[in-house]
């Protein structure tokens, strides 16, 4: 690595956030490497602790790199790409493109319904309803935050564990019903607090909102699903 211009115009947190930015462009840092820690990078380039970590928050910011809390601080993997049309599961989709799943299930319980899932499942506003809430991880990183709804007669899924079972799976185990997904609803929505939280980026940040009915091939309805996206991170694309 050339040295650090103190001469020049250029900060030096810029020139390290270049540095940085052209090793992970060459391959010298590859996707899912973790990088030298915070100590070691000021030892390296000879700056202070401030200076390191204003070029690695833009780093950060800009998706080049990912924070792992306990972990370090590694070179992010490339955005995750799904079909709009495809079919299965998360983890399935996952899978047949060589990444590796994750689930966290952030709640799981009883509430009352709101207008969008109630008036999606044919029921009343105020009803009581099941919800689950999960945090979907592709390569360990933080991409989407669902939320499902589904009607009381569902409530065994309070007694299921769904971070390490498909959801459509237990579903058709448990009533011999096979979901498909209907036509999707795409919008953009600002992060709230509890999904900023859990996306890791700063609460009102631009979400890609995907909104369907997932049902039966005779059209019976059997959950609505609310999905929340990192499009930095999971981004789908339309194809035939």
């Amino acid at each position: 690595m050339e040295g650090l211009k103190a001469e020049t115009a250029i900060p030096l947190y810029e020139q390290i956030y270049e540095d940085i930015a052209r090793r992970i462009e060459t391959g010298e840092y590859k996707a899912g490497d973790k990088i030298p820690t915070e100590t070691e990078l000021l030892e390296q380039y000879g700056v202070s602790r401030v200076t390191v970590r204003r070029a690695m928050s833009r780093l950060v910011s800009e998706n080049l790199l990912v924070k792992k809390a306990g972990k370090g601080t590694f070179v992010s993997m490339p955005a995750f790409l799904e079909a709009t049309q495809s079919e299965g599961s998360f983890s399935k989709s996952c899978l047949l493109r060589n990444a590796v799943p994750g689930t966290q299930v952030l709640f799981k319980g009883i509430v009352r319904g709101e207008r969008g899932a109630a008036e999606a499942l044919g029921m009343e506003r105020g009803d009581q309803m099941i919800c689950l809430k999960r945090l979907r991880l592709v390569n360990q990183v933080p991409s989407i935050f669902e939320v499902d709804f589904f009607s009381m007669s569902f409530d065994f899924l309070l007694e299921v564990d769904l971070e390490n079972k498909s959801l459509l799976e237990v579903i058709r185990e448990k009533t011999g019903k096979v979901g498909n997904k209907s036509d999707s609803y795409i919008s953009v929505k600002l992060a709230s607090r509890e999904q900023a939280k859990s996306l890791e980026c700063p609460a009102g940040t631009p979400l890609l909102g995907v909104d369907q009915t997932v049902m039966t091939v005779q059209r019976e309805r059997l959950y609505y699903n609310e999905q929340y996206i990192r499009s930095d991170r999971y981004k789908y694309y339309v194809g035939s």
